[in-house]
């Protein structure tokens, strides 16, 4: 058996995305995305690119496990909603903030999909490395 590495990884895989129209959480546009990897798994996500609109697969991937990684080191739900910015005591704040752990929970089931144990591990390391600004 080989080892699993990073290269791997992308080499495997890759991923497009079509315009659906202006983000309402970031200043880029929102998009569908979708990742193939090359045993045939494929998983599709909404992504909120920044304002140059420039993200790839790659950049999909690990913001899945970096957004993933932040959910599990919230104490809590309002720990959460607090750590984005948002008010634990607006109504829209929370369901707005209930929407984006849902779409965390329901992408990291997907990835569970398509990557292997040992790649979401090879993946995670890969994020530390990485910086969005």
């Amino acid at each position: 058996m080989h080892k699993i590495t990073i290269d791997n990884i992308w080499k495997n895989t890759n991923g497009s995305k079509k315009y659906l129209r202006k983000s309402n959480m970031t200043s880029g546009d929102e998009y569908l995305c979708t990742i193939k990897r090359s045993n045939g798994k494929s998983m599709t996500m909404h992504f909120h690119d920044n304002i140059e609109n420039k993200s790839n697969y790659k950049d999909w991937i690990i913001t899945m496990i970096k957004d993933k990684e932040f959910l599990a080191s919230c104490r809590s739900f309002d720990d959460f909603i607090l750590e984005l910015g948002y008010d634990p005591y607006d109504r829209r704040d929370r369901d707005t903030c209930y929407q984006i752990v849902n779409q965390i929970k329901e992408n990291t089931s997907n990835m569970k999909k398509v990557f292997t144990r040992t790649e979401m591990k090879v993946l995670l390391e890969e994020s530390k490395g990485w910086w969005f600004s």
